[in-house]
């Protein structure tokens, strides 16, 4: 998701993913990989456990730092 889709997001809103519910989800910045995670339900709320994060080095390229 694009961080404009991300600030749309309001109560009630519903997020698809395009992965199986128990399937790892892969995180992006700027359409760069930076990590791995697991969607969970925490209470009444949604969020990702990173499970992984890339080396240093990627993720800096991947904001744009290289």
């Amino acid at each position: 998701m694009s961080v404009e889709s991300i600030l749309a997001v309001t109560v009630g809103s519903i997020l698809e993913f395009d992965v199986p519910v128990d399937s790892e989800l892969t995180l992006y910045v700027g359409n760069r990989q930076i990590g791995r995670g697991q969607a969970v339900k925490t209470g009444e709320n949604f969020g990702v456990q990173v499970t992984r994060i890339d080396p240093v080095s990627i993720r800096i390229d991947a904001l744009g730092g290289a």
